[in-house]
């Protein structure tokens, strides 16, 4: 497992926090990764004397090559939008459902699959039958401490975090390593 990362303090200078709860759902036996993200979008940009600041999306990264990429919030299907940034991310554009103004939260729920690709021995995505190999990624503006990732094995794995911090548990249905207070 990876380290954990978090976009860029953009979105926050730009007047809106993103707080998130990532899930990493390995599964060995089908070759993937099911990762859902639920994101909170708070607007903090005060309205001024003759404007009012609504945002209408945002722009989370995700890695390069995942497939089965959906958001939606309040089980209605949200635009997403994706554009290359360089080789190991891109962008996703998510439309909201509808204008966020100065102090509203918009929840919605993003999702995709990691899938392991084979072939080159230096990528970074591995989910085989005995060994599995991710990048992990926490989704949150910079100073938002309340997000969290957490990254689900099946039984008989034993989970390695050579980079970040995150607290490995067993359990005898999965194991977990959970990284809390993202900033």
């Amino acid at each position: 497992i990876g380290a954990v990362a978090a976009p860029s303090a953009a979105n926050a200078a730009n007047g809106i926090v993103i707080t998130s709860t990532a899930v990493y759902d390995v599964r060995p036996d089908d070759g993937i990764v099911v990762v859902t993200v639920d994101v909170a979008a708070t607007n903090v940009m005060p309205d001024s004397a003759t404007q009012r600041f609504y945002y209408d999306g945002i722009a989370l990264p995700i890695p390069i090559g995942v497939t089965s990429i959906s958001a939606s919030s309040g089980g209605v299907a949200l635009p997403v939008t994706l554009t290359a940034v360089d080789e190991q991310f891109q962008r996703a554009d998510i439309t909201f459902g509808t204008s966020v103004f100065y102090q509203q939260t918009y929840p919605f729920t993003l999702t995709f699959v990691m899938t392991d690709a084979g072939g080159d021995p230096e990528r970074e995505i591995w989910v085989r039958s005995r060994f599995v190999a991710l990048p992990v990624w926490g989704f949150g503006t910079e100073g938002a401490t309340n997000s969290s990732v957490e990254v689900v094995m099946p039984p008989g794995f034993e989970i390695q975090v050579p980079f970040g911090d995150m607290e490995v548990i067993h359990a005898a249905d999965a194991a977990r390593a959970v990284a809390t207070g993202i900033d």
